[in-house]
């Protein structure tokens, strides 16, 4: 199983390397990062020699997408059976997220978009060829449930939610298009719950009074259960980690 997981050098990106090498003795696992392979990236690679690689990947050039699909063929594969988009921020750069329509930017707004939402896109133009083949297939994305439309009751946060409805667009139109490749190839957003990364960090304690609080590990084994059980019904859907259904 030849497994692609974009930005995964810290938190849930690299709990899903972690989860995919652990749970499948098949998958190799190419991960992306930023700029530069840290203790746990290294120590990683220690643990599972030769199953896993790793990949610059800077998501402000779209060559940097053609390099990606080049190391891909460095590897000598052929085909891809899961590439999983972890690429996201919500606080970018020193940003804020915006509670009042007053404090939205252009430049936040910009940032949102480059990092949450055209990622999914250059990943799908690049390595979708890859997916033409006759096991079963996943590409899926990171999502949030505050990118939901209808579940919207707060407001605020304009540049983030804005984005990551972008993305979700994205993905049910990759999902109409990757059906020509097969029934058995997917396309979908995943919701990982509120889970503790560093995007997560300033708003944790608010989120505690609401929410159930997932370790990164916990949240990669949801997200791994969800895209290693997919039906047909699940064809691009917007998923809970529970494998609930989420309204758009």
């Amino acid at each position: 199983m030849n497994v692609i997981i974009a930005g995964a050098s810290q938190g849930l990106g690299l709990s899903l390397c972690r989860v995919y090498l652990k749970n499948n003795s098949q998958a190799v696992v190419l991960g992306t990062y930023r700029t530069d392979i840290n203790t746990d990236m290294a120590d990683l690679a220690q643990e599972f020699p030769d199953r896993i690689y790793w990949q610059k990947l800077n998501v402000e050039t779209e060559e940097s997408f053609l390099n990606l699909k080049q190391a891909v063929m460095n590897l000598g594969w052929t085909h891809l059976h899961r590439v999983i988009n972890c690429i996201g921020a919500l606080q970018i750069e020193g940003l804020v997220a915006e509670r009042r329509v007053e404090e939205v930017t252009l430049e936040n707004l910009t940032k949102s978009f480059l990092v949450n939402s055209s990622p999914t896109l250059l990943l799908a133009k690049y390595l979708k060829d890859l997916f033409k083949h006759k096991e079963y297939g996943v590409f899926a994305a990171i999502s949030a449930k505050v990118a939901s439309i209808s579940d919207n009751s707060l407001g605020g946060w304009y540049s983030y939610r804005a984005s990551k409805t972008a993305l979700n667009m994205i993905i049910k139109n990759l999902s109409l298009e990757f059906k020509r490749l097969g029934q058995d190839k997917y396309v979908i957003t995943i919701h990982p719950g509120t889970t503790q990364t560093r995007l997560s960090e300033p708003f944790m304690k608010a989120a505690e009074k609401k929410y159930k609080i997932h370790t990164p590990l916990e949240s990669a084994e949801n997200i791994y259960n969800v895209i290693e059980n997919l039906k047909p019904e699940n064809q691009g859907q917007f998923l809970n980690y529970d494998n609930t259904t989420l309204p758009w």
